[in-house]
């Protein structure tokens, strides 16, 4: 067996070819979809009369039922986030994107409508009805005062919501949802600000206190 010094050996690793394989997606083979094809529902409604259900689930062979789990729990106790979310364009394409508002041309407004979950302990000696009255005059004052541009996050809600003397508002589970027709976005712990667009006007809806 012939023997190498340490340098030729060096030498040799150097200089021997290698063979590198570059990944390219656009190269993949088409999955085999022998048996399956697609179908088109357009000629049905998105969503039954009675909305999503969690019985609408389907699994089949596919091993992804910590996927489908969650979606059937929204279905369950929050179907409504669903419709919102998924919205018909009546031209047989659906939109997944319910983000961000579509702005409002020039000389125009868009009607938002803004509802809060506010989960507050009361300070003794306060009332239910007058904490409620003070979260809906002080998120008016909030959402109407701010001008395009604005970035409103949980921080700048909280802020405004505050009153020591009166409640102690739970940051975690405080949350604002505002709509656009079938658009919507909510405000919550760990979400982005949200900014004001132009032509944007607020509508408070009744907000729901929890104790």
């Amino acid at each position: 067996m012939p023997s190498f010094s340490r340098a030729s050996r060096r030498s040799a690793a150097i200089k021997a070819p290698i063979n590198i394989s570059i990944f390219n997606p656009s190269n993949l083979p088409d999955p085999d979809a022998k048996g399956y094809g697609y179908k088109s529902f357009s000629s049905q409604s998105l969503f039954a009369s009675s909305g999503p259900s969690k019985d609408d689930i389907h699994q089949g062979g596919l091993g992804d039922c910590y996927f489908l789990a969650g979606l059937s729990a929204v279905a369950k106790t929050a179907p409504n986030v669903i419709q919102q979310s998924i919205v018909d364009l009546g031209d047989d394409n659906i939109s997944f994107d319910a983000d961000t508002f579509e702005l409002a041309s020039a000389g125009s407004t868009t009607s938002v409508e803004v509802t809060a979950t506010i989960p507050a302990q009361l300070i003794a000696g306060v009332s239910l009805d007058a904490a409620t009255l003070q979260f809906q005059n002080r998120l008016t004052q909030l959402f109407t005062g701010a001008a395009p541009g604005t970035a409103i996050d949980i921080q700048t809600v909280l802020t405004a919501l505050r009153d020591d003397a009166k409640y102690a508002i739970d940051p975690l589970r405080l949350k604002i949802t505002l709509a656009a027709g079938p658009q919507f976005v909510d405000i919550g712990q760990g979400a982005p600000p949200y900014t004001v667009a132009p032509g944007q006007t607020f509508v408070v809806k009744p907000v729901t206190v929890t104790t």
